[in-house]
């Protein structure tokens, strides 16, 4: 029909594709504000209306250090060595099957 716009399929390879080195400049701009503007509303979502609960902080962080530091009766540097197993000598004899495809 005459007249009608056809959808776009294609894709614009020559134009703009932001990356990371894109975004660079935008961090070092600086956003004019009215004066009549307060600090509390230009960040609204990132800030914290409670105070943080230090209690927990320090807890939790206390007891990372605890776990770091206790030293754990189960837990074994290096193998036991059974002296049964000194004179002992492992050979395989039978083919190797698993360089075969």
């Amino acid at each position: 029909m005459p007249g009608t716009l056809e959808p776009k399929l294609d894709i614009a390879w020559d134009s703009f594709h932001q990356n990371f080195f894109s975004n660079i400049p935008v961090f070092f701009q600086r956003t004019r504000l009215t004066g009549g503007v307060p600090l509390v509303y230009v960040l609204r979502d990132c800030r914290v209306e409670h105070p943080a609960p230090r209690r927990a902080i320090l807890l939790a962080a206390l007891v990372q250090i605890l776990l770091l530091l206790i030293p754990w009766p189960d837990l074994q540097v290096s193998a036991k060595r059974n002296p049964a197993f000194d004179n002992t000598q492992l050979t395989w004899s039978g083919p190797v099957t698993i360089f075969r495809s």
